[in-house]
């Protein structure tokens, strides 16, 4: 054996267990990169999932009654059927409040206390004080004070997670009956 072949030899070794451990190293550097990435890539689609949940969610009014009272002189009350808008997620009816504005008098009214909620079709999808797809809901209450004729109401129906349903109309003059479509 030539001199100086064996001190090669070891040098070559050496060289290749250190050529081995950077490609362990990179790969397994590599592989936390990736999963990293994986994980980062569920966790942003799991907040745009729930982003969109919360912007989405929104009733659709369907119609909308003037509940009057037996002379024809205000509007005491109003009706207003619901369905949940297209792209909406199922709506608990508890997390939302009306808001009314008639004249110079603002009310904001909850389920319960301020308004009933009745479901007139039920779609199946939910149960109890939920709104689900195929579900139609009528939201009953009473207008503190009442509207006279040609006197301007405004109306908001907003949910806790989502976008507000909003109307305005003008009680008619005159009321004719005890009940007045309003759109």
């Amino acid at each position: 054996m030539a001199p100086g072949y064996g001190s090669r030899g070891e040098a070559g070794v050496g060289s290749s267990i250190v050529f081995i451990a950077m490609i362990l190293t990179s790969s397994a550097a590599g592989s936390l990169v990736v999963n990293s990435v994986g994980l980062a890539g569920a966790q942003a689609e799991t907040v745009f999932d729930d982003s969109l949940d919360r912007v989405c969610r929104h009733v659709e009014v369907k119609s909308i009654i003037g509940t009057c009272d037996q002379y024809g002189l205000q509007m005491t009350g109003m009706e207003i059927l619901v369905a949940l808008g297209a792209g909406s997620g199922a709506l608990d009816l508890k997390s939302i409040v009306i808001e009314v504005l008639v004249g110079s008098g603002h009310y904001i009214l909850a389920y319960g206390s301020g308004y009933t909620a009745t479901k007139v079709l039920d779609g199946g999808g939910g149960n109890g004080s939920v709104l689900a797809r195929g579900d139609m809901c009528l939201l009953t209450f009473a207008l503190p004070g009442g509207a006279a004729p040609n006197q301007n109401v405004e109306v908001a129906i907003i949910p806790t997670d989502g976008f507000e349903a909003w109307f305005s109309f003008i009680v008619p003059d005159p009321i004719s009956s005890e009940a007045i479509s309003i759109g």
